[in-house]
């Protein structure tokens, strides 16, 4: 089950979670040595990767037929310690959960494009259904005359972030070689040379005009939203998205983040002003892989366990 909860996204692939084991007890931990301090300065989106993690174990625990009882923010003196998983024996096992637990090794983020190919309106409904699950709920931007203003948002997203030289610097040292398990995983050669080229090179224009491309060429663009912006809705929507996320992966759809205009302040409220929606949490594209992908690296599991 911890295997299978730490297959979850993070930014910059950084895991940033721990779990303790205790009786029939699973902890789930935010670990803030893996905090991203210029990128997410609230930790929203570490919470919502923890969020992800916690369904993962919620998926996994139905496929083996057991009950998983939740409790957020279970001790006000441990703020780290996310939730408390009791597990126990169930009568009752969710057919459709435990189904999505079988995708749960198969999700990748695929950054390239989609395949030029319309989802069918059933998959829609059913990935709207994955988020309104956990009470969050879906803004559909792929039709609206929104679109184009969304996907100038994540360009102009890309060019303040890249003029930062301290979000560059913290980028870079997240450029990991494959065996670390960690961070953007390139080969140990290339390792020196993209870290260096990410820390003095201003690539902002550039891939932001790569992405304005890749959002408007987006078979699916949906938005997650919440009611709040607390950590409790964090977490919420950290659920929903892979609960979405699997649902997705069962249709054979692949999704990437264009996060940027949520990840800055100013063009999240932007954001929010353009769509009429108060908390606006995670910017998704989804479609078709026109290839498969490799698994982004993972740590060992000794390295994610605590003592409780």
């Amino acid at each position: 089950m911890l295997r299978l909860a730490s297959y979850a996204p993070s930014s910059h692939n950084t895991q940033p979670w721990r779990f303790g084991v205790k009786d029939s007890t699973i902890y789930l931990f935010a670990d803030d040595s893996r905090a991203l301090p210029i990128n997410d300065p609230q930790d929203r989106e570490l919470m919502i990767s923890c969020g992800c993690a916690l369904m993962n174990l919620r998926l996994t625990a139905a496929s083996l037929g057991f009950d998983a009882k939740i409790q957020l923010f279970p001790d006000d003196l441990k703020p780290e310690l996310v939730a408390s998983v009791l597990i126990s024996e169930t009568s009752f096992s969710p057919v459709q959960e435990g189904m999505l637990a079988s995708y749960m090794d198969k999700r990748r983020t695929h950054r390239k494009p989609f395949k030029e190919e319309t989802i069918p309106s059933l998959v829609r409904q059913d990935i709207e259904k994955a988020a309104n699950w956990e009470g969050i709920y879906l803004v559909w931007l792929d039709n609206g005359s929104h679109k184009h203003q969304i996907a100038e948002l994540v360009q102009r997203g890309d060019e303040i972030q890249w003029n930062n030289p301290a979000w560059r610097h913290e980028l870079a040292a997240w450029i990991h070689a494959k065996q670390q398990g960690d961070g953007l995983a390139v080969s140990r050669l290339l390792a020196p040379l993209a870290k260096m080229a990410v820390r003095f090179l201003n690539m902002g224009k550039g891939i932001g005009a790569k992405d304005k491309q890749l959002v408007e060429g987006a078979p699916l663009l949906l938005l997650l939203c919440s009611q709040g912006d607390s950590r409790e809705d964090w977490l919420c929507t950290g659920q929903a998205l892979q609960r979405l996320l699997q649902q997705g992966c069962q249709h054979g759809l692949q999704s990437a983040y264009s996060n940027q205009p949520i990840q800055i302040a100013a063009l999240r409220q932007e954001l929010s002003e353009l769509l009429g929606e108060a908390h606006p949490q995670i910017l998704l594209r989804m479609g078709y892989p026109a290839q498969e992908l490799p698994a982004s690296s993972r740590r060992h599991l000794d390295d994610l366990l605590v003592s409780v």
